[in-house]
C-alpha cells in the first residue's frame, strides 16, 4: 500500500466462521510470489507488515490479532511466517480502491473562510 489508494488483502476462510487476513503490498507482488519457485521473493516484499488479523463476522466485522492458541488451532502453528505463507497460498485475494478525500464537497457550507479577523486602516 504505497500511497496509491489501493488496498489489497488475502483472506483465508477458517473454521467456525473466522476469517484470517494478511495485507499485501499489491496484487502484482502477491501473484509474483505465488508463481515463484524456490522462495526467491522474500515475504517482506509481499506483505504489508507481519500482521495476521482475524475477523469473526465477515468483511464488515471487527478485526483483531488472533491469539497464539487460535493460530495453533487453525494452522497447526503459531509461527507468524508459516501462518502468513499458509494464508497467502490458500486464501483469496481482495482488492479495493480507497477513495481519497478531496476537500469539502458540501457547497452549502460556504467558503469556510475565517470571519473572525479585525481589519484596521
Amino acid at each position: 500500500m504505497k500511497g496509491d489508494g489501493q488496498q489489497t488483502k488475502v483472506i483465508y476462510n477458517g473454521q467456525n466462521g473466522a476469517n484470517f487476513v494478511v495485507y499485501v503490498e499489491s496484487e502484482q507482488e502477491y501473484q509474483n510470489w505465488l508463481k515463484q519457485e524456490g522462495n526467491t521473493i522474500p515475504l517482506a516484499q509481499v506483505v504489508n507488515g507481519y500482521t495476521v488479523l482475524r475477523n469473526q463476522h465477515g468483511n464488515t466485522g471487527i478485526t483483531e490479532e488472533p491469539s497464539n492458541a487460535e493460530l495453533e488451532n487453525e494452522f497447526g502453528t503459531s509461527n507468524v511466517d508459516e501462518v502468513i505463507q499458509k494464508i497467502l497460498k490458500n486464501g483469496n485475494i481482495q482488492s479495493t480502491k480507497n477513495h481519497e478525500r478531496e476537500g469539502n464537497r458540501n457547497l452549502a457550507n460556504g467558503s469556510r473562510v475565517g470571519h473572525g479577523g479585525v481589519t484596521t486602516n
